[in-house]
């Protein structure tokens, strides 16, 4: 995440320039996305390459490793008691329920 300001780019929110928000513009970066069903995912490498290396981007950006990732289809979006992915860390703790898997 960037933004470009009048001084140039920053990674840093420009929170000085918050009282003339028109000079600050954010850097979008557009990811490649996917069609391929998720359904049967049950590791990161059952994926499609787009949503591994979405993934990955968030990973690099955020500057921490993701350790659970949630797969919910449109339907099921008002069923809160699914069963989710996990997906941990070696070495993490290993949350109860679900189907867990270790990276």
């Amino acid at each position: 995440m960037a933004y470009d300001t009048p001084e140039g780019r920053t990674s840093d929110f420009p929170i000085d320039l918050l009282d003339e928000p028109e000079v600050i513009k954010p850097v979008y970066e557009t990811l490649d996305g996917w069609s391929e069903s998720l359904a049967e995912v049950r590791s990161r490498d059952d994926l499609p390459r787009a949503a591994r290396e979405y993934l990955r981007f968030l990973e690099h950006e955020s500057g921490v490793p993701l350790c659970l990732i949630l797969r919910r289809s449109p339907k099921d979006r008002d069923h809160r008691h699914q069963q989710p992915i996990r997906v941990v860390t070696r070495g993490a703790p290993v949350p109860a329920g679900g189907a867990t898997i270790a990276v």
